[in-house]
């Protein structure tokens, strides 16, 4: 579309007021790339140190998967008590982990 374009053109070659700004934008820009780059050097540099102190300096980069499991397998299944469903139970759970059940907001 015609406006569009004659948005894009006025943005690019800037007139009068706008010419000045894009200096500085430029130059702010230039500073935020720079201040990046410092950071991300300062970061890696850190994150080395941590590794070569640490003894868990592997910790991430093993093989994921689960942990292994113990051989033996449960004897008996976990205790629920006979009349707790798996359903109250998951509730309880959801509770403790901070969760709020619409019946507990009744007042």
């Amino acid at each position: 579309r015609d406006d569009i374009m004659d948005l894009e053109r006025d943005r690019r070659y800037g007139g009068g007021a706008r010419g000045g700004r894009e200096e500085y934008d430029d130059s702010f820009l230039r500073e935020a790339l720079e201040r990046k780059k410092l950071g991300e050097q300062h970061r890696s540099r850190s994150r080395e140190r941590l590794d070569s102190e640490s003894e868990r300096s592997d910790w991430g980069r093993g093989p994921r998967g689960p942990p292994p499991l113990p051989m033996q397998p449960p004897s008996q299944p976990p205790p629920y008590s006979d009349n707790e469903s798996v359903s109250s139970s998951k509730k309880s759970n959801l509770r403790k982990n901070g969760a709020v059940s619409r019946e507990s907001l009744v007042v």
